[in-house]
């Protein structure tokens, strides 16, 4: 999955004080565990739009880029800040696959400064992707401080990559019950970040 722990400490060492090399050799070690991780987690309405690889190669550009901030020393937290950057840009997958939704249904969310809007379509920029770190980290706690009910469907949407009917019948609720608080989930997220369009 990644390499043993001393490695890896030895590694982090080495890349703080300066070795690319050692970098290099640290980050490429978890492209396989960072790939796999990304595969299972990308809703599968998302995967034609938002390919694993991408992910994480995104996330290893932000990982370089931000190396330095890295306060950790052990194996068990570099893979711990890996997965934190990869979870942000499998949010903004979400982002942009919401807001493609809206666009093409032009009914999902009914207002128009929900919170899937200004994410362009084309592919992002490395300044871009570092942008979004912190957009990305709003989200998730804004995900997080959804009443129960809804967060629940989120997760299972966007993480689990349940459909509408698998969420349903996972929690024992009408079809129609389980898009309502997706949708209500949507528009809470977009009021706590202030999208007002």
């Amino acid at each position: 999955m990644s390499m043993p722990g001393s490695e890896a400490s030895q590694l982090i060492k080495d890349a703080r004080a300066g070795s690319d090399s050692s970098l290099g050799l640290l980050l490429g070690a978890y492209r396989d565990y960072l790939l796999r991780i990304a595969g299972e987690r990308i809703d599968s309405d998302l995967r034609p739009k938002l390919a694993a690889s991408d992910v994480v190669q995104g996330s290893m550009l932000i990982a370089t880029r931000k190396f330095q901030q890295f306060r950790g020393e052990t194996e068990q937290e570099f893979r711990s800040w890996l997965l934190r950057i990869l979870s942000s840009h499998l949010i903004d997958g979400l982002r942009r696959f919401v807001d493609s939704e809206k666009r093409r249904t032009n009914r999902e969310i009914p207002r128009p400064g929900s919170v899937l809007k200004r994410i362009p379509a084309q592919e992002e920029s490395p300044s871009r992707l570092v942008s979004l770190q912190e957009e990305g980290q709003r989200l998730l706690l804004s995900i997080e401080s959804l009443p129960g009910d809804l967060r629940v469907v989120v997760h299972a949407r966007y993480l689990d990559g349940l459909t509408f009917p698998e969420i349903a019948n996972r929690l024992r609720i009408p079809v129609t019950t389980c898009r309502r608080r997706w949708l209500e989930a949507v528009q809470n997220i977009g009021l706590e970040l202030g999208m007002d369009g």
